[in-house]
């Protein structure tokens, strides 16, 4: 519903979830960068930019190249990748406290979105037509 307002033409809740992880992936790589030195301990920045760089390739992978089981074989990393950053928004806000709150509203919110578009029943209707 958002994109049909932000770009005039509706798209599917396939196409939104997997628009919504390459945004998640891209503030993952942003948070990287930006988030200074408590990233620097244990390789916390590679892991982030990592992770970001891989949700922002599987969709357009999904949408160029891959085709049949394989396509819907692909979905299944994004939806770990967005549960897993989900869970760690929470566990974030909780040892660093409420005053970090500001970073579930800014990623965990992302992450919501992604998985509600992902998991409906309409985008694996979706997918299914795109595959045949």
């Amino acid at each position: 519903m958002l994109f049909k307002y932000l770009t005039g033409t509706a798209i599917g809740n396939l196409q939104a979830g997997l628009i919504l992880s390459q945004f998640g992936g891209l503030l993952m790589i942003f948070m990287a960068f930006i988030a200074g030195g408590k990233m620097d301990e244990g390789g916390g920045r590679y892991i982030f930019v990592t992770v970001g760089v891989v949700r922002m390739l599987i969709p357009i992978l999904m949408g160029n190249f891959l085709q049949g089981v394989i396509l819907k074989l692909a979905l299944w990393p994004v939806i770990a990748l967005s549960g897993l950053k989900l869970l760690e928004t929470f566990v974030a806000v909780y040892f660093e406290g409420l005053g970090f709150i500001w970073y579930f509203v800014l990623t965990g919110l992302v992450e919501i979105a992604v998985l509600i578009h992902l998991l409906s029943p309409k985008a694996r209707a979706e997918l299914n037509n795109h595959q045949s």
